[in-house]
C-alpha cells in the first residue's frame, strides 16, 4: 500500500517541477520579450497579450522618424519672378525652392498675341477713308484690339465709353466689319505693291491667303434667330414637336406608296422578280448569278438612294451644328461601321458646321456608306460561291 501511495506521488512532483521549470521559461521569455519591445507603451504592450509583433518594423521609433522628416525638408522662399511675356514692368511674387535657380516665368510660353494690322497715314487716305467713320475712330478701334488682343466683346465695353461720337451707337458687328474690311484693304493693297515692285521671295507668306471676309448682316440675323430660339416657350416646343412628327408620318407614308428613291426597281418588287425567275429559268445556274446580279445591283442603287436623301432641315429656327451631327437613319451596326471608317480615316465625328463643310461631311458619310453595303454584298456571294464548290 506504501509503494502504490509513493508512485502517485511521485507523479505528482513531476507534474509540479514541469510546471514551476515552465514558469521560469515563460518568465525568461517574457523578460526576453519585453527587453525586445523596448519603445513600446504599456497599452499596446497589455493589447498584444505578451506576443511580439509579426514586423519589427512597425515598431513607432521617435529618433528614427525625426532622422527621416530632417532629410526631406526642402526650404522654400517668396522670391520675385520675372515674366517675358509682360512688357508693363509689374513684378510678382511666388513661392520657389531655395537651391533652384529663377528662370523665366513657364507659362509664358503659352502667350501668343494676335496680330494687329497696322497702317499709315497715307494708306489711310489712299485705301480707308469711311463716310461712316472718321480717323480717330478708326485708330481708337486699332488701338483697343492691339491692347486686349482682339476680344471684341472686350474692345467694344471699352470703346463705346471712348468714343468721340458715342450718338453712333456701334455694335459689335459694326466693329469687327470694320477691322476686317481695313485689314483685307491693306493686305491686297501691299501684296500687289511686292508683286509689282520686286519679286517675291522663297518662303515669304503671302498675306491676300489671310484676308478675312466678314457679313456683319448675316451675324446680326444669325445672333436674332439665336435669341428667338432660346426664348421659345414650352408650348411653342411642343407645338414644334408634334409638326416635326407629324411631317415624319407624312413622308413615310409617300415612301410607302412610291417606294424608295433611286434607279430600278423596289425592293419588293426585285425580291418577287428574281424569286420568279429562280423558279421559272431552266437553266438553274444562270437564273441563280442573275439573281445575285440583281441583288448586287439592289444593294448599290439602296447604297446610292442612302447617300443621296439628305433629311431637309427643320422648317422652325434651326442651329446648323443640329444638322451635322444628326445620325444616319441605319441600324445601329451600320451606323456604327460608318462611324468607324469615318475615324479611320481621320474626319472628326462633330465638324465646324459650315454649309461647305456640312455638303463635304454628308457626301463622305454616303460613299462609306455605300462601300460598306457593296462590301456585304460580295461576302455574300463569296459565301454563296463557296458553299456551292
Amino acid at each position: 500500500g506504501a509503494a502504490a501511495a509513493a508512485a502517485p506521488k511521485s507523479e505528482l512532483q513531476k507534474i509540479l517541477e514541469e510546471k514551476s521549470s515552465g514558469k521560469v521559461v515563460s518568465d525568461v521569455a517574457e523578460t526576453s520579450d519585453k527587453n525586445k519591445l523596448r519603445g513600446l507603451h504599456r497599452e499596446l504592450y497589455n493589447l498584444i497579450g505578451g506576443r511580439a509583433p509579426l514586423s519589427e518594423a512597425a515598431v513607432y521609433t521617435p529618433s528614427k522618424a525625426k532622422e527621416k522628416l530632417a532629410k526631406a525638408t526642402t526650404r522654400w522662399e517668396w522670391r520675385p519672378f520675372d515674366n517675358s511675356a509682360r512688357n508693363d514692368g509689374l513684378q510678382l511674387n511666388h513661392w520657389a525652392k531655395k537651391d533652384e535657380a529663377s528662370p523665366d516665368y513657364p507659362f509664358a510660353k503659352f502667350n501668343k498675341p494676335s496680330r494687329v494690322q497696322t497702317f499709315t497715314r497715307d494708306e489711310y487716305l489712299r485705301l480707308l477713308t469711311d463716310d461712316d467713320w472718321t480717323e480717330g475712330e478708326t485708330t481708337l478701334l486699332f488701338e483697343m484690339c492691339r491692347r486686349f488682343d482682339l476680344r471684341f466683346i472686350v474692345v467694344h465695353d471699352q470703346f463705346v465709353t471712348r468714343t468721340p461720337r458715342p450718338e453712333k451707337n456701334r455694335t459689335v458687328e459694326d466693329l469687327k466689319a470694320r477691322y476686317y474690311s481695313i485689314w483685307t484693304k491693306i493686305a491686297v493693297a501691299r501684296e500687289e505693291i511686292k508683286r509689282v515692285h520686286g519679286p517675291k521671295k522663297d518662303g515669304t507668306r503671302n498675306h491676300v491667303e489671310f484676308t478675312y471676309r466678314y457679313d456683319a448682316i448675316h451675324e446680326k440675323n444669325r445672333k436674332e434667330q439665336l435669341v428667338r430660339l432660346s426664348k421659345r416657350s414650352f408650348a411653342q416646343i411642343h407645338e414644334e414637336v408634334l409638326l416635326s412628327n407629324e411631317l415624319k408620318r407624312i413622308r413615310q407614308q409617300k415612301q410607302d406608296r412610291e417606294g424608295p428613291v433611286g434607279p430600278g426597281l423596289s425592293s419588293a418588287q426585285r425580291t418577287r422578280r428574281t424569286s420568279h425567275n429562280s423558279v421559272a429559268d431552266d437553266s438553274g445556274h444562270r437564273s441563280k448569278k442573275h439573281a445575285s446580279t440583281e441583288r448586287i445591283k439592289g444593294a448599290i442603287g439602296s447604297a446610292k438612294a442612302m447617300a443621296a436623301i439628305r433629311p431637309p432641315p427643320p422648317h422652325t429656327t434651326h442651329l446648323r451644328s443640329a444638322i451635322v451631327h444628326r445620325q444616319l437613319a441605319l441600324k445601329p451596326k451600320l451606323a456604327q461601321q460608318v462611324s468607324d471608317v469615318c475615324s479611320e480615316m481621320g474626319i472628326v465625328e462633330f465638324p465646324m458646321p459650315t454649309k461647305a463643310i456640312e455638303d463635304a461631311y454628308e457626301n463622305v458619310r454616303g460613299v462609306v456608306l455605300e462601300l460598306l453595303q457593296l462590301q456585304q454584298s460580295i461576302d455574300q456571294l463569296q459565301r454563296t460561291v463557296s458553299v456551292k464548290r
